[in-house]
């Protein structure tokens, strides 16, 4: 009976695809009908839902997302089927999307550290959440998720830690000019001194 080869190429990397594997690629695909004797009439291609005449045989190009098994097989001029060769390409480009985040807050704190989580939904190859810790002044963050053939993304998550206490560089003050006094005819001007404490208030975690 008739047989059928196949090649599966990368069309970036030129390596050899395996099928059921993820890919962030394409995949060219060859068709090698063989038969020895009554020689071959058609290749025969079905993606589950009946067969057809496969004209493609040469070089195929499979660029476009999918997770689905295509069936192949040959027949001769005497009617001889060989056996299915069964494809499956799992092919996903799309880079996953930001989900919920578990731990990030908009609130300021000046003691405490920050666990956060970061989920991802990916309808592809699929994706784990990333767990980031923070210990330091930082306000936003910004976390990179990645599916399993390394399509990424970036979320923005909100972090707002300040450990750090306020400083004064310098500051401005108004002077205060004396003022008149009348004692008994005579008139002079006093000039009280002034004595101040300066407080600087941290606008974030409410310090003084």
């Amino acid at each position: 009976k008739p047989t059928l080869g196949y090649d599966l190429i990368n069309d970036t990397t030129g390596a050899k695809y395996t099928p059921g594997t993820w890919s962030r690629n394409g995949v060219y695909r060859y068709l090698y009908p063989k038969d020895n004797a009554s020689g071959i009439r058609e290749v025969q291609t079905s993606d589950g839902n009946g067969w057809w005449h496969e004209p493609n045989l040469d070089k195929y190009w499979v660029n476009y997302e999918m997770n689905h098994t295509y069936k192949h097989r040959v027949v001769d001029n005497a009617g001889n089927y060989s056996d299915v060769v069964s494809l499956h390409y799992m092919l996903d480009w799309t880079a996953p999307t930001c989900g919920t985040v578990v731990g990030a807050s908009t609130n300021w704190t000046n003691t405490e550290d920050r666990y956060i989580t970061q989920n991802c939904n990916d309808s592809g190859s699929g994706c784990t959440a990333v767990n980031k810790t923070y210990t330091t002044d930082t306000q936003d963050a910004r976390i990179t998720i990645q599916d399993k053939v390394g399509n990424t993304n970036t979320c923005t998550v909100h972090v707002y830690i300040d450990k750090t206490a306020p400083i004064v560089d310098s500051f401005d003050y108004e002077y205060l000019s004396g003022y008149a006094i009348c004692n008994n005819g005579f008139t002079y001007i006093d000039s009280p001194s002034y004595s101040f404490d300066v407080r600087v208030y941290n606008a974030r975690t409410h310090d003084v």
